[in-house]
């Protein structure tokens, strides 16, 4: 279940995003917009959800994470910060949405454009290690070789 993340937490949450990934909560980020972080990876969310990946990357963040915070473009039960659980997320998200963690290493940005965008080493060398075909998946201008 979904839980409301407090303004102090949801500051430093978006605090941390800036500092790390210069990510701000006004406006788009990778691939709508440049971004100097390094490694990311953008696919076409279409193109994601017909393959295993969303499968093994939900076993991934089960894995590794406990806590995820949700910042969404839309209100939801009064706040756009929440904290959910791994297998809370749905990967089939078609708005602007952040994913981020508690260890503030990797995080995941969706689009309105069908995009979602894989940010930080520790999950591009899962996603790398674990799927055979991510040239076919891309999003349509973006090459492997802008991640590294």
């Amino acid at each position: 279940m979904f839980r409301k993340i407090d303004d102090n937490k949801a500051l430093e949450i978006l605090i941390n995003l800036e500092e790390k990934f210069g990510f701000t909560h006004q406006k788009y980020w990778f691939p709508l917009s440049e971004t100097h972080f390094k490694p990311v990876v953008a696919f076409n969310i279409h193109k994601f959800l017909k393959t295993n990946l969303p499968t093994k990357i939900k076993e991934f963040l089960q894995k590794n994470y406990k806590s995820i915070y949700e910042i969404s473009e839309f209100e939801c039960n009064g706040s756009y910060f929440r904290e959910c659980s791994s297998n809370e997320i749905d990967f089939a998200w078609f708005s602007e949405l952040v994913l981020a963690f508690e260890d503030n290493e990797i995080m995941i940005y969706y689009s309105h454009e069908g995009t979602i965008t894989f940010a930080g080493e520790k999950i591009i060398k899962f996603i790398e290690n674990n799927f055979d075909d991510i040239e076919k998946i891309l999003w349509n201008n973006f090459s492997l070789n802008d991640s590294i």
